[in-house]
């Protein structure tokens, strides 16, 4: 059963949250959704509405675009901890290309309102963290 603590260690295991501290990857977490989709399950389309941040918990998730020509391009294919859609979370676009399942798959999914509210924490403290080590050494 995948549950919020192992949505968590899957996570805190991709490089992309590497540097977030705990409380704020148990904070994502308890926020995010778990979505399960079977093989071949189309998620979102290109130019869609971007329904927030996915984390493969497992299975692997494949992201394409089809060219005019009608071809399709691979750009990635997403495996445990790897996330699917970040840029346009953060800078409100469309989806930018086709995602679906290659297998049955289950992901976390971190919708962009929590996301964000998420991440507006993470870069208080870091903010916060930063001028903190800034001040001068008394003496």
């Amino acid at each position: 059963m995948i549950n919020s603590a192992v949505t968590a260690e899957v996570i805190r295991s991709s490089h992309l949250f590497a540097d977030v501290p705990c409380e704020l990857i148990d904070a994502l977490s308890a926020i995010a959704v778990l979505v399960e989709k079977p093989a071949n399950c189309l998620l979102f389309h290109e130019g869609d509405p971007v329904p927030g941040l996915y984390v493969t918990l497992t299975g692997h998730i494949k992201v394409s675009r089809i060219a005019q020509n009608g071809r399709e391009q691979v750009v990635m294919v997403s495996s445990l901890g790897q996330s699917v859609n970040l840029v346009p979370v953060f800078d409100g676009g469309v989806c930018p290309a086709n995602v679906e399942t290659i297998e049955d798959a289950r992901l976390s999914l971190c919708r962009k309102s929590g996301h964000n509210n998420t991440f507006q924490v993470s870069r208080w403290h870091e903010r916060s963290t930063h001028k903190s080590s800034k001040k001068k050494p008394s003496s």
